[in-house]
């Protein structure tokens, strides 16, 4: 195993996988089939809510590594260390599709811009296209080294990125399989990518500590933000390109401006490693997810903590908003996805 991973220890034996917070504790799931269970939590009282719904998805074997949704918000995804990703139907909680293909982890799960399509990343060195409708894999992209963390891709669905612990970004063609470009810079593992809005930008974040900004087009890096002093475990563009989350194992979340590179903001309320960082579509909240297991909403122009969801049991290992706001989702160590209603 590369040693830039040595906290994500595991190899699938069974339903058994070590894991970076430890072993899946599921006790508080009451297991329903493929069903939404509903539940009530309690927001401490240092935020801005008092109650909270939240909805538990209650499919995965292991933990979940990976979450997503599609554009407009009806369907998610998630995809886990049970080596399966799931399709859901958000407003009923049904499933309504499940990609089995990975022999191993599926770290990374993506919609194509259009919904028609899902790109997951395997922990062996795969990335795999799938069929939304019929459940079919489309196709099989092999050019990484080691395990592959992160897929995502471009706006305009006919390309994407990969990366891992081989510590280069791939550019693909979708629709042939070729690989277009490799982007070398980093000196550790990367862990997260993600594409401008206008596609013609790329951030990723590795366990070198740095977050590098790429010309898609050329390969070449356009700048270097450093400021963390722990691994970049997550990054995120705002909707309008402007602007940069990045979070780490130094327990922080920093706001960058893409432009000039500047440090605007430095998040500080967890008390763990920072696994997840997203934007809300408005650009003025974003959200964080930790090895404390919390969930931290932030007014990024203030940065000012608005609210704080406890639920999940083990690390929290990614949460986005949804594409209008209204919900989060979440995907943890403890083996569950959780959707959560917000309340400004």
């Amino acid at each position: 195993m590369n040693k830039d991973r040595w906290f994500f220890v595991g190899a699938c034996i069974g339903l058994g996988l070590l894991v970076w917070a430890g072993f899946v504790d599921r006790s508080f799931v009451s297991m329903t089939g493929e069903r939404l269970q509903m539940m009530v939590g309690v927001v401490p009282e240092t935020t801005t809510n008092t109650i909270f719904d939240t909805a538990i998805l209650a499919e995965h074997e292991n933990v979940v590594a990976s979450v997503a949704f599609s554009a407009d918000g009806v369907y998610a995804l998630s995809g886990g260390a049970d080596n399966v990703a799931v399709l859901w139907d958000v407003a009923s909680g049904d499933v309504v599709q499940r990609f089995e293909g990975h022999d191993s982890t599926v770290t990374s799960v993506t919609f194509s811009p259009d919904g028609r399509r899902v790109l997951s990343s395997g922990w062996t060195e795969d990335v795999i296209l799938w069929d939304v409708a019929t459940g079919d894999v489309l196709r099989r992209f092999d050019g990484h080294t080691g395990t592959i963390y992160a897929a995502v891709f471009a706006p305009d669905g006919q390309t994407f990125l990969s990366a891992g612990t081989d510590r280069q970004m791939i550019l693909w063609d979708v629709a042939t399989g070729d690989i277009l470009r490799r982007f070398e810079g980093h000196n550790g593992s990367i862990f997260s990518i993600d594409f401008a809005p206008d596609g013609t930008q790329a951030l990723s974040g590795s366990w070198d500590h740095t977050v590098i900004l790429w010309d898609v087009a050329t390969g070449d890096i356009l700048r270097r933000f450093e400021g963390h002093t722990g691994i970049v475990e997550s990054v995120a563009f705002s909707a309008d390109g402007r602007y940069a989350l990045s979070g780490s194992w130094d327990h922080t979340v920093i706001l960058w401006d893409v432009t000039t590179g500047d440090m605007l903001r430095r998040f500080e309320g967890h008390s763990e490693h920072v696994y997840s960082v997203a934007f809300s579509a408005d650009g003025h909240f974003m959200v964080s997810g930790s090895a404390d297991t919390d969930i931290l909403v932030w007014d990024v122009a203030t940065g000012t903590m608005l609210q704080r969801f406890a639920g999940h049991t083990a690390t929290v290992q990614q949460v986005i908003f949804a594409p209008d706001g209204s919900k989060l989702l979440s995907g943890g160590s403890d083996g569950n996805v959780i959707l959560w209603r917000l309340q400004f």
